[in-house]
């Protein structure tokens, strides 16, 4: 009886498994000596009587190979993205302490306009009530010519603030894509792309959009900061779609 020890199950790190994914995927962007079980499996869109025992290399020919790889290159070329605006934001955890001490000026107007938020929303509202209410009392009193009511301007409405959402294992070509589809909604889109390592998100983040194949830990970090606003999606499609919904959500 052979009482060899078994060799333990290797279990790959996260760095590991991308490594292995990158290379698997341009060994298949380079070869050539398996194209045939593509073409073979390709057939499914020809009726029946029209398809071809395709079971080697050598059952298909030199000519029909080549056309492959030429319309693969032209599918390749078409997927290469032009330059996505991608923001990557970093969150470091420092003590309560620590923050109160080094803080500045700058920052506090800038917490303190965080908060204020909400009020500034609604100031466009305030000033039209205002408005309304002066000009009844202009009407009921004539302005003498050239008075300050006269010369007083509208104000203009403050531009209000995107809902944010995170988007994360996306490449830029699928970025690129989802940014184009969804031109006109009223959201911010923040990409961070599928090879950096996640560690942090964005602290004003509404929504975070997770493509279902990364990794249980980056899933997890997120459903933990974010809870239930975290949502799975496949493909740019859902995700399209999932976007489209938030975007009519006025709950965010």
């Amino acid at each position: 009886m052979d009482t060899k020890p078994r060799k333990p199950r290797t279990i790959w790190t996260d760095e590991e498994v991308q490594k292995v994914i990158e290379r698997a995927v341009e060994i298949s962007l380079n070869d050539r000596e398996f194209l045939w079980a593509f073409i073979a499996r390709a057939q499914i869109v020809l009726p029946m009587e029209r398809r071809r025992s395709i079971v080697g290399r050598n059952t298909v020919t030199e000519d029909l190979i080549e056309q492959f790889v030429q319309e693969r290159q032209q599918f390749l070329d078409q997927c290469v993205p032009s330059q996505v605006n991608i923001e990557t934001r970093v969150t470091v955890e420092r003590p309560r302490s620590e923050i109160l001490k080094s803080i500045n000026t700058a920052e506090l107007l800038h917490l303190l306009a965080q908060h204020l938020a909400p009020i500034i929303d609604n100031l466009p509202a305030m000033l039209r009530m205002l408005q309304e209410k002066t000009d009844r009392s202009a009407l009921s009193e004539p302005a003498s010519a050239g008075s300050d009511l006269e010369r007083r301007p509208t104000p203009e409405p403050t531009p209000k603030r995107l809902p944010r959402i995170l988007l994360y294992g996306f490449l830029p070509g699928q970025a690129k894509k989802i940014v184009e589809r969804t031109k006109g909604f009223q959201l911010e889109l923040v990409f961070y792309e599928k090879s950096k390592q996640l560690s942090g998100t964005p602290p004003t983040c509404q929504w975070c959009v997770v493509l279902n194949k990364t990794t249980h830990s980056v899933t997890h970090k997120l459903k933990t900061q974010h809870g239930d606003r975290v949502t799975l999606v496949e493909g740019i499609d859902r995700t399209v779609g999932f976007l489209a919904d938030l975007n009519s959500r006025k709950d965010l």
